[in-house]
Parts: structure tokens; C-alpha cells; sequence
């Protein structure tokens, strides 16, 4: 990751930036193995993972006349995770150890430095780094797990959260906006003549997940005038797909759903509420939007089988980020006409879900609750 800036003090003194972070490499595996971990302490058998580094916070700047933060560091994004795995066997036996994990995360975006004096101008926090695209062709394997909190299969590219903005306090007082979430990327899974079970609480067969970062809160200001700044937007998500030929599914715990799909765009971050005689409040930032869901069954199809409660078989789900909360705004004097507290961040928009059946597929519960689609 970026390092931080270092801070400024007195009336002719800068602030340092924050450090860039690196970039995640590309993650690629081709493998035909037999793989086991077992025991306290064991992981996942196979983990593929790209993160982008977080950046750095940006230095602060205090006790001048006229002082500006600098700024935070760009965050890194995460490389292409790719899997291909043929004629293999993939087994765990621990609670929170998926068999297959992979991952592509954006770096966090660094917060604002805070400035305090006569006039103070915030730093906004940065924005999150994108996740990359995550790709995996499964054929003829058998991977299951006996753990609670452990997928057989679980794929995810998550955008970094935005960061921070730094906090304002003086005479006059203009905080800044936070920064937006990172994005989520694509996500697809191809699976064909292979199994995929699970024993364990809370245990998806197959999970594959879009996710953008959150959106950062925005800085306090604290002065006679002050000006709040804007929440962060909330990351979108990326497009997820799963096509499967001759797949069988099946999970034997409660809570444990046999195919799980989601994008899901990120929350918008609060706008925080000014406080002086004159405080000027700013909108919450806008929640990311959800991509498409899409599920194809083709030729051999899907069997897909769930024993506990509140198992269901498939769900398939894009979902729009929530909006942040708006600040309120003060004036002690009521000058022209009455201040209207600011607005709350409109919520993100849903994509759409498709699913694409074959004649062979078969989708069976038996728990309470536990709906098969």
C-alpha cells in the first residue's frame, strides 16, 4: 500500500500526498489435482487472489492562516483471477474453509487529511480501486466440503471502498466530498460433469458474487461558516454468469443454499451534518447499481438438491445499492429564506436476471423455508 503524507503546521507549510498503491497482477491456474486440507487452522484447498494495494491517507495542515490538505494516494486495482480445473478432486474439512477460492479485490481509497485554521479547505478521501474479472472452467471434478461457512465454490470481484474525507474546523470551514467506491467486475463460471456438496451451517454449494465498494462518509466541518461535504457514491457491481453442463449440486445444512448469484451494488456513504452559525449541509452519495444475473443450464443441465431449513435451491439476486443519509443544515440568522436540510443519495438500480432452463434439470428441498428457485 501508499504510504501517508506527513502533516503541515504553520502559515506557510504544505501537507504531503499520500502514497499510490500498486496494482494486483493477473492470477492464472490450470490444474488437474488432488487436493485435502483438514484440521484446526487449514484453509482453503485451491486460493487464486488479486488485490490491489490500499492508498495512502493524504497529511494534514493545522495552525495556519489559509490551509489545504494534501491529497490521498491513488489505490490499486486488482488483476484477472482465472481458474481452469479438469478431472480433479478438491476436499475440505473446517469451518470457514471454502474448497475453491477466488478473488479479485480493489485496494481501499485513502482518507482525507484533517485541517484546522483561520480558513480550512478538507481533503476529500479517494476513490476505491476497481476488482478484476474472475473467470473459472471446472469439468469432471468433485469438490465438496464439511465445514460450516464453507462454500465448495466461491467466487467473488469486489470493488475497494472509498475512502474518507478529511474533518475541517475555523473560522470558515469547507469540508470535502468523500470518495466513491471501487467497482466490482465481471464474474464467470462455466461447470461441467462435476459435483459440488457441502455439509455445514450456512454453507453454499456454489457461490458467485459481484460487489461494488462502498462509498466513503464525507468529513466533519466545524467553524462560524461551514460547508459539510458530499457522501461518496457507492461502487457498481459487474455482470455475473454461470453455465453449467452435467452439474450436481448439493448442500446438508441449514441456511445453506445450493446455487447462489449475486451482484450487488455498494451503499453511498452519510454526508456528515456542519456545525456553526452558518452550517450548509451536503447530499449523501448514490448507491452503486447491480449488473446482470445470468444462469444458463444446457444438454446434461443441473441437479441441485438442499437438506436444511431455510436452504434454498437456487437464488439468483442483483440488487441496487441504498443511498447515504443527507446532512442538516443551521443558520443562526435566517438571512434571505429558511435552509433546507440536504438530501439523502438516491438508491442504485437492479439489473436484470435471466435464467436459461434444460429439460434434465432438477431442483429438489426438503427443509422449512426452503424454496427450490
Amino acid at each position: 500500500g501508499g504510504g501517508d503524507g506527513g502533516d503541515g503546521k504553520g502559515g506557510h507549510d504544505y501537507a504531503g500526498d499520500g502514497g499510490d498503491a500498486g496494482n494486483g497482477g493477473n492470477v492464472t491456474a490450470d490444474l488437474k489435482v488432488d487436493v485435502t486440507t483438514k484440521g484446526s487452522g487449514s484453509g482453503p484447498a485451491i486460493y487464486l487472489k488479486s488485490a490491489g494495494g490500499q492508498a495512502g491517507d493524504s497529511g494534514g495542515d493545522h495552525g495556519g492562516i489559509k490551509n489545504h490538505s494534501g491529497n490521498p494516494g491513488e489505490p490499486g486495482e486488482a488483476g484477472n483471477v482465472t481458474l481452469t480445473l479438469t478431472g480433479s478432486t478438491v476436499k475440505t474439512d473446517n469451518d470457514g474453509s471454502d474448497a475453491i477460492l477466488l478473488q479479485s479485490i480493489g485496494g481501499m481509497g485513502g482518507n482525507g487529511g484533517d485541517v484546522s485554521g483561520v480558513f480550512s479547505y478538507g481533503s476529500k478521501g479517494g476513490s476505491g480501486g476497481a476488482g478484476g474479472k474472475v473467470t473459472a472452467n471446472i469439468s469432471t471434478s468433485t469438490v465438496s466440503t464439511k465445514g460450516d461457512h464453507a462454500s465448495a465454490l466461491h467466487a467473488q470481484s469486489i470493488g475497494g471502498g472509498g475512502g474518507t474525507a478529511g474533518t475541517t474546523s475555523g473560522l470558515s470551514a469547507l469540508a470535502s466530498e468523500a470518495g466513491a467506491g471501487g467497482v466490482g467486475s465481471t464474474v464467470n463460471v462455466s461447470l461441467s460433469d462435476s459435483s459440488f456438496s457441502t455439509e455445514g451451517l450456512n454453507a453454499a454449494a456454489i457461490k458467485i458474487q459481484s460487489i461494488g465498494g462502498g462509498g466513503g462518509s464525507s468529513g466533519a466541518a466545524d467553524g462560524f461558516y461551514a460547508v459539510g461535504g458530499k457522501g461518496g457514491l457507492g461502487g457498481a457491481a459487474g455482470a455475473v454468469s454461470l453455465t453449467a453442463d452435467g452439474a450436481t449440486v448439493s448442500t446438508k445444512g441449514d441456511a445453506s443454499v445450493g446455487i447462489l448469484m449475486q451482484s450487488v451494488g455498494a451503499g453511498g456513504g452519510d454526508a456528515f451534518s456542519p456545525s456553526g452559525a452558518f452550517a450548509i449541509g451536503q447530499d449523501g452519495g448514490g448507491g452503486g447499481n447491480g449488473s446482470t444475473v445470468t444462469f444458463t443450464s444446457k444438454n446434461k443441465g443441473v441437479s441441485v438438491t438442499t437438506e436444511g431449513d431455510h436452504a434454498d435451491g437456487v437464488a439468483l439476486q442483483s440488487v441496487g445499492g441504498g443511498g447515504g443519509k443527507g446532512a442538516s443544515s443551521f443558520e443562526l440568522i435566517s438571512m434571505i429564506e429558511p435552509l433546507v436540510g440536504a438530501s439523502g443519495g438516491g438508491g442504485g438500480s437492479a439489473g436484470d436476471v435471466t435464467f436459461t432452463g434444460s429439460d434434465k434439470d432438477a431442483i429438489k428441498t426438503s427443509g422449512d423455508h426452503s424454496r427450490g428457485f
